[in-house]
């Protein structure tokens, strides 16, 4: 149930590469506005490397704190999420969006404007959203709060990964829709995403699927949904699966997402359920939360129910 926790201390975790650099900014404006309120702020610190707030931030300071605002984008928020949910903690979160897609943002109704999204983590109520955990061959567990994907849609952020990692890396942090457009084109080139086995809760078992969904939330991108009856805090998982190999109804597919429909198709299924396996003969494209994950011919996905707390505006 929502509600609105005791906060007196907090710390403030911010990623310096999100927000074009305005981050440090944003977060010790937030830091002012929350002492002028009466927390006590104990620190703002900045990630420094790509898992910095997951396996030292988080749990360094999940005891520690009544609240830790993250502010950056949708991968922060994530690590800092995984780096509680590995050390059992409860603390609360507040979310201050930063990134290119702000996915998690969207969903949770909080603004995308800093000072707004302060004034949401002052007068926010919390909330205990589901977590998807996934792995993938002889990988250790990851979380995903979004969705995870294997397919087209993760051919496409396999190449972008590729691109904002290299030449195009000052391009991705300035203009990051620009890369995907790229990385969509350069998708369609090269070998096609393999087929799979699609189980749900291990009876629904579908063959030959060529794209799949499985979604903690219903918002996929910057507005669009591909499980558009999702909700993130009911104990299931959505699912959305295609038969369809072909480019074209991937790209209506798409169009679809982009109204925040379903998908009107034969070939689509949609669903739900608390435990997926995936299976191929060939090595899948998988991305999570936007993020290209190691190819792997197996993967399995369950929820965590109400994995985290988070504040967000009043529901």
């Amino acid at each position: 149930m929502p509600g609105t926790p005791d906060i007196q201390t907090v710390v403030i975790i911010y990623n310096p590469l999100s927000g074009r650099g305005k981050t440090g900014h944003v977060a010790q404006q937030a830091c002012a506005r929350f002492e002028a309120f009466g927390w006590q702020v104990q620190q703002v610190i900045p990630t420094a490397y790509a898992g910095h707030a997951e396996a030292v931030l988080a749990p360094q300071w999940s005891d520690s704190v009544d609240l830790i605002v993250v502010v950056g984008g949708d991968g922060t928020l994530r690590e800092v999420v995984t780096g509680l949910i590995r050390t059992g903690s409860r603390t609360c979160l507040g979310f201050i969006p930063m990134g290119n897609a702000n996915v998690m943002a969207r969903e949770f109704n909080i603004p995308l404007n800093p000072e707004h999204a302060n004034k949401a983590v002052l007068e926010g109520t919390a909330v205990s959203p589901d977590v998807g955990k996934f792995e993938s061959g002889r990988q250790d567990s990851h979380y995903f709060l979004a969705m995870i994907e294997v397919g087209q849609g993760a051919k496409i952020v396999h190449c972008v990964d590729q691109l904002r990692n290299g030449k195009l890396n000052r391009l991705y942090r300035f203009w990051g829709d620009i890369v995907y457009v790229i990385g969509a084109l350069l998708s369609l080139l090269g070998r096609k995403p393999a087929p799979f086995t699609l189980t749900t809760d291990g009876a629904n078992c579908r063959t030959n699927q060529y794209h799949a969904v499985i979604s903690c939330i219903r918002t996929y991108s910057k507005g669009w949904s591909m499980t558009p009856e999702a909700v993130f805090d009911d104990g299931l998982l959505d699912r959305v699966s295609s038969e369809s190999a072909s480019v074209l109804s991937f790209g209506r597919h798409m169009i679809a997402a982009s109204g925040c429909k379903p998908f009107a198709s034969p070939y689509v299924c949609y669903g739900r359920g608390r435990t997926f396996a995936i299976a191929s003969e060939s090595t899948l494209f998988i991305q999570a939360d936007g993020e290209a994950i190691t190819q792997a011919t197996v993967l399995t996905v369950e929820t965590l129910t109400g994995a985290y707390r988070i504040l967000v505006p009043g529901r």
